[in-house]
């Protein structure tokens, strides 16, 4: 007899025959005159609903997930585009500054925004030499480069020497506020993310427990229900998926 790991058919069937031979008193007796007991039975029952009911809650959330999912793409890719464009306006900012001899510590703070500051990781690579050496690699995760945009669109907010250069250019401060409050929101969808995926694998353990909880007292009675199947054909036909076949 095969291991369960989470809910199925199998699962499914051994509820149901629990269920129905609980209903069924000519069913109850012919399984207790073997040596079956309700109390298996309504373990069987009780565990299988269970497991049932968490799998279908897991299927639930596992749809409002992709729901979510593609909302966070869609909004990741709406800021990284807006980003984009507001800091090929801070490119042409900057060179005007450059042509017209604006002061170093006008010019200075411009091009540091420009710099692409994301959090840098370390990695291991093997050398032409063979030498195991440390490299490092810009971040290129969601919440790294969301991380990035949102200080960038603060620093642009403080610097007061190039306001109205962007905002001649169409970019205002509303519209670094709201790049900047557009990042802070993603961070929010961005750790819901994480906490439904935790959900989610949670939920799978607690149904593959109640499936296994299930097994262990099916497996100790099948024996009994076999022998009752014997005598009772409608015992033999519940159990005829019950089984896994290999």
């Amino acid at each position: 007899m095969s291991r369960a790991k989470t809910f199925d058919f199998v699962v499914a069937a051994r509820t149901r025959t629990a269920a129905e031979i609980l209903r069924n008193p000519d069913l109850l007796a012919a399984v207790l005159r073997h040596g079956g007991r309700r109390e298996d039975l309504e373990k069987i029952q009780m565990y299988g609903q269970h497991a049932e009911a968490l799998h279908q809650e897991r299927s639930g959330a596992k749809a409002v997930g992709k729901v979510a999912t593609i909302t966070v793409k869609s909004m990741f890719a709406a800021l990284r585009r807006e980003h984009r464009k507001v800091l090929a306006v801070v490119r042409a900012v900057l060179t005007d500054m450059h042509e017209a001899g604006a002061p170093a510590a006008d010019v200075g703070p411009v091009e540091q925004i420009l710099v692409d500051e994301t959090a840098v990781r370390r990695r291991l690579v093997v050398g032409k030499d063979g030498t195991i050496q440390r490299q490092a690699v810009r971040s290129r995760t969601r919440e790294a480069i969301r991380a990035e945009i949102q200080k960038d669109a603060g620093a642009l907010l403080a610097l007061t020497a190039i306001r109205p250069a962007l905002a001649e250019r169409k970019v205002d401060q509303a519209r670094l506020t709201q790049l900047r409050d557009d990042a802070q929101a993603l961070s929010g969808q961005l750790a819901e993310k994480v906490v439904r995926k935790a959900d989610g694998v949670g939920a799978t353990r607690s149904t593959r427990g109640a499936a296994a909880a299930q097994r262990r007292v099916w497996v100790s009675t099948f024996g009994i229900l076999a022998l009752a199947a014997e005598e009772d054909v409608r015992i033999r036909e519940l159990l005829a998926d019950t089984t896994r076949r290999r």
